[in-house]
């Protein structure tokens, strides 16, 4: 009998630790991913912006876990080595509250937000047609891995910062140099590398093409685009990548 229960009891400890792998093991995936929509930066009416920052863009599917590991810590003791431009040397998280770009004389306020009710980056609020969000739970502006997202309005009435930006003749071009600033003064600068459309009907969200907290460091604003009267939605989302000046 005495070897029937140590048989038994040894069974039990070995599905015990069987479950506790798996347990640890699905924890791990769930942490590697980040949301899958990305703001509606868009305003549906033509002189009222009346849109919300929803899940219904790339990846209107739902959203997945968050990562625990994104590089988001600020307020760094070190020296801050600075280029006679004002721009940073050493790339360094920092909290922006000011966004400029020097060519397009844009200077906007930066608004740090999480996610909103549908599980995407948040965009600013609807009547905020200039200012910048930038989302708060996934690397920061100045980290040396992954993209740090920015969003911003595009209105229907073409009054927005996201208008100016897509602007054929006078908007954002490569290498246009783009500068966010900290309440401290502390200034990381960014350039234009490259412009990317991307179609909500073929967007996979399980791309890194937006969301990414690994691989090298990028900046990336996104806005709405192609607004579609029939749906009364946008069919695309415009992808700006930018380079960070300071060296990792």
């Amino acid at each position: 009998m005495r070897k029937k229960y140590v048989v038994g009891s040894s069974i039990l400890l070995v599905l015990v630790l069987i479950a506790v792998i798996v347990a640890v093991q699905q924890s791990r995936s769930n942490t590697a991913q980040g949301p899958v929509g990305v703001p509606t930066t868009a305003a549906t009416a033509d002189t009222t912006p009346t849109a919300t920052a929803s899940n219904v863009g790339p990846g209107s599917s739902g959203s997945q876990a968050l990562p625990a590991t994104a590089e988001t810590s600020v307020g760094s003791t070190a020296p801050t080595r600075v280029a006679a431009n004002g721009c940073m040397l050493d790339l360094t998280p920092i909290v922006p509250t000011k966004f400029s770009i020097d060519r397009m004389k844009v200077n906007s306020p930066v608004l740090s937000l999480g996610e909103d009710e549908s599980g995407a980056a948040a965009a600013p609020p609807k009547n905020a047609s200039h200012s910048v969000a930038w989302w708060k739970n996934g690397p920061a502006i100045g980290s040396s891995k992954g993209h740090a997202v920015l969003s911003i309005h595009t209105y229907q009435n073409g009054q927005a910062l996201g208008n100016e930006l897509y602007d054929q003749s006078a908007g954002f071009k490569t290498n246009d140099l783009v500068r966010l600033v900290d309440d401290q003064g502390r200034t990381q600068c960014y350039t234009l590398e490259k412009t990317t459309k991307v179609w909500v009907k073929d967007y996979d969200p399980n791309s890194d093409v937006l969301y990414k907290f690994d691989g090298a460091p990028r900046a990336v604003i996104v806005i709405c685009w192609d607004y579609n009267k029939s749906s009364k939605e946008w069919d695309s989302r415009i992808l700006y990548y930018l380079k960070p000046v300071a060296q990792g």
